[in-house]
C-alpha cells in the first residue's frame, strides 16, 4: 500500500479503495431503505414523521 504524493498507486490498491467506498455507500443506502420501509421518503432526524404537500397558489388566492 503506497499512500502520499509522489507514488503511484497499483491497479490491485485502487480497486481495493473503490470496493471500500462502493461498501461503505451500500452499508449506508441499506440502511436508510430500512427505515422508509416502502415509503417514497422519510425525514433524517424523525423518521416516522411525514411529509405535507402544499400547493402552490400562483393567484394568491386567501
Amino acid at each position: 500500500m503506497v499512500y502520499g504524493r509522489g507514488n503511484r498507486k497499483s491497479v490491485h490498491q485502487k480497486y481495493l479503495e473503490m470496493f471500500k467506498k462502493f461498501l461503505g455507500r451500500q452499508m449506508l443506502y441499506d440502511l436508510h431503505h430500512s427505515q422508509f420501509k416502502g415509503r417514497n421518503g422519510y425525514s433524517k432526524t424523525d423518521p416516522d414523521a411525514t411529509f405535507m404537500h402544499m400547493k402552490d397558489d400562483y393567484m394568491r388566492n386567501t
